[in-house]
């Protein structure tokens, strides 16, 4: 009898823009269960939390609101009120990981904390872990922990129980996590954040600071001609001009620069429109980074009438 096929985990690059999966594009593997189609979903949420600053001051905020001044109790319970001083060996107080928590659930939608104390019961400690860390186990039952999920490798990977399963570790402790999530139709092993219905607001924000950033890298003056000798004469051709010319970058190769480009075309310039919205003149074509320049005034008629080659686009 064969031995069945092993699945391995794949290694993608990371995100650089929030809605963008780049790398495989889907993750499979028999160790886990994928965290969006590229395993890389945290990864997407926090890059649009440093980006947005609207959408990074509500997570914050609402962090802050949840976990509050601290926490208080009886004075006359001295145990309990140094577990929330001082709930884990870093010094770390009730509050502060709850707070963690608190963003974490916001931000993701999902949430771990880990639990320790020993076969007694002596002692018992609450630590945060980074939800951008952790994925459910294939079997269910168990959170897989790793700093890299780019390039997953199970062997640097740990894995910790789901409470209320505790396990042994090396140190002689004994480990659980408690995974904090709400319920999602069709989303059994992850929760989603409670903003998913919101992201497109998300994004237009760090958007249009970015666009604004460039026209001002770009001092709003032109840095390139395009030149059509052919006519464009319908609509899915002017769009495929558009599309092209948004995906023109600086000569040092970083991020786009937005109006950067001077469109050329007689009939174009006649009929004084683009896909059906361009203008004329020196003013800025609102659909996009294109600006169709006045013929006779920009001196592109007498350099076109210069061109001995065939016409072509």
């Amino acid at each position: 009898m064969d031995n069945p096929t092993r699945k391995t985990a794949v290694g993608v690059t990371a995100r650089t823009e929030p809605y963008m999966t780049l790398g495989t594009g889907t993750v499979q593997s028999d160790k886990f269960w994928r965290w969006g189609d590229d395993n890389l979903l945290p990864y997407a949420l926090a890059l649009m939390a440093r980006r947005s600053t609207t959408h990074r001051r509500i997570i914050n905020d609402k962090a802050d609101y949840i976990s509050g001044k601290g926490v208080i109790c009886d004075e006359n319970l001295p145990r309990l009120k140094s577990l929330i001083e001082r709930v884990n060996p870093l010094g770390e107080s009730l509050r502060q990981v709850l707070n963690k928590l608190a963003y974490d659930k916001a931000l993701f939608g999902n949430a771990f904390l880990e639990v320790v104390t020993d076969a007694r019961h002596s002692f018992l400690a609450l630590y945060h872990q980074d939800a951008s860390r952790c994925r459910v186990a294939r079997d269910e039952h168990h959170i897989l922990l790793h700093h890299d999920w780019t390039s997953f490798n199970p062997s640097e990977a740990q894995s910790l129980p789901l409470y209320p399963l505790f396990e042994e570790q090396p140190d002689g402790t004994l480990r659980a996590l408690i995974h904090y999530k709400d319920y999602e139709p069709m989303f059994s092993h992850y929760g989603v954040p409670p903003y998913i219905a919101g992201f497109g607001v998300s994004a237009i924000a760090y958007k249009t600071d970015r666009w604004n950033i460039s026209r001002l890298d770009n001092s709003f003056q032109l840095s390139g001609v395009l030149l059509l000798d052919s006519a464009v004469d319908n609509e899915a051709e002017a769009e495929r001009v558009m599309r092209l010319a948004g995906h023109v970058r600086d000569p040092r190769g970083k991020r786009r620069r937005q109006g950067q480009l001077a469109l050329h075309s007689d009939q174009l310039a006649e009929r004084g429109r683009l896909a059906g919205a361009a203008r004329t003149g020196r003013r800025r074509h609102r659909g996009g980074p294109l600006m169709v320049p006045h013929v006779e005034r920009s001196g592109l008629r007498e350099r076109l009438q210069r061109r001995t080659h065939p016409p072509r686009i």
